[in-house]
């Protein structure tokens, strides 16, 4: 029996920074195509411990569009169209946005666009993105392409909300009048609309399991972007340009955020010194190493100095003595010597420095 999409997600129009330029691809109907965004994050099944604490931009590899088909037919709908395997994972390698979490989207919101404003208006997306609780209707101005762009970067990567986990509770905040300034939400609903939406994605992906699983990614889990000879191929993308405003918190929120770290923009976090401890790193599958010394430091790791410590030995010139400054490792020379990736501020330079134990407040990788 099929099943009613539920409801329509709410959107806080707030105006949108362009983050990535989202180049448009096909797949192929044997094999997820791998995201044209840099630095995919590849996961065995989920960045958190299940689908409800998963990270929105986390994918599995290998995912098929048979696969994908032989799920929707499961659950009682007609795999056709603009809700097809092929054309979910068109949209995963457009945006970069799991493509379970596209298909439980579907799902929920349009029954896969058999319902609702999905189903009046063939042009627009499935996800139920861009209809408001008092006008459901203005869903018809948000074609597909539009809809998951804003989605990532909108709401996933201005706004933060990009676990399931994450949505259910600023829905509860919006409700009980404590939503932090600066936040959003996607949907209203607090009726459990993220745990039955994360029930979806963990059937689809037992369904994959049970029919013929996925391979390895060709590089490994994590990182698709994970430092070959030094560099990090997420930041050269960013070389000589102003990431976000120019100032050095913002490479390595940049980095987390691509990675599928916590969110440093716009947490209200300033202080580069404090990186270290100011975020739930560990929640995020990161390690945060407090006052360490410069032999721990890996190509990889974000880098946070100290209140007004030497910025590099030897040039005597120090950090700033309210917020610190950070930056993230692109390769280690030697045991004080790595070059890094920041903004000091103005654009993201790429360049050689000399560190020591006494310069250092944290750093912070992806895994252990």
């Amino acid at each position: 029996m099929k099943k009613i999409g539920i409801g329509c997600a709410v959107i806080l129009f707030i105006p949108v920074i362009l983050i990535l330029v989202l180049a448009m691809a096909a797949s192929s109907g044997s094999a997820s195509a791998e995201s044209n965004v840099n630095g995919v994050v590849y996961v065995e099944h989920w960045s958190g411990k299940d689908a409800y604490t998963h990270h929105f931009l986390a994918q599995r590899y290998g995912i098929t569009a048979k696969q994908i088909d032989g799920f929707i037919k499961s659950q009682g709908y007609e795999p056709v169209g603009r809700a097809s395997g092929e054309a979910f994972l068109k949209a995963q390698a457009q945006s970069g946005i799991d493509v379970r979490v596209l298909v439980a989207f579907a799902q929920m919101e349009s029954s896969y666009g058999t319902a609702g404003v999905a189903k009046d208006y063939p042009e627009a997306n499935i996800w139920g993105y861009g209809c408001v609780d008092n006008d459901p209707n203005q869903g018809r101005n948000w074609p597909p392409e539009r809809a998951f762009k804003d989605f990532r970067e909108h709401q996933i990567e201005r706004l933060g909300n990009s676990t399931l986990q994450i949505l259910d509770k600023r829905a509860e905040e919006y409700k009980n009048g404590t939503l932090p300034a600066g936040a959003g939400v996607y949907y209203t609903d607090t009726s459990g609309t993220g745990k039955a939406r994360a029930k979806v994605m963990e059937a689809l992906d037992k369904y994959i399991d049970e029919h013929g699983g996925t391979p390895k990614p060709p590089r490994g889990y994590g990182s698709s972007a994970r430092p070959g000879g030094g560099k990090l191929a997420i930041l050269d993308a960013t070389l000589n340009t102003s990431l976000w405003g120019g100032q050095c918190y913002m490479v390595p929120a940049f980095y987390a955020q691509q990675l599928g770290g916590p969110m440093l923009r716009g947490s209200g976090k300033i202080a580069a010194a404090d990186i270290g401890t100011d975020y739930d790193w560990a929640s995020f599958g990161w390690t945060a190493i407090i006052n360490p010394k410069a032999s721990q430091v890996k190509s990889g790791d974000i880098i946070n100095w100290k209140r007004g410590a030497d910025y590099s030995a030897g040039i005597g010139y120090k950090v700033d003595a309210t917020y610190g400054h950070t930056a993230v490792v692109g390769q280690v020379l030697s045991k004080n010597r790595v070059m890094i990736y920041d903004q000091n501020p103005s654009t993201v330079q790429y360049h050689e420095i000399t560190i020591s134990d006494s310069m250092l407040s944290s750093i912070v990788r992806k895994g252990k």
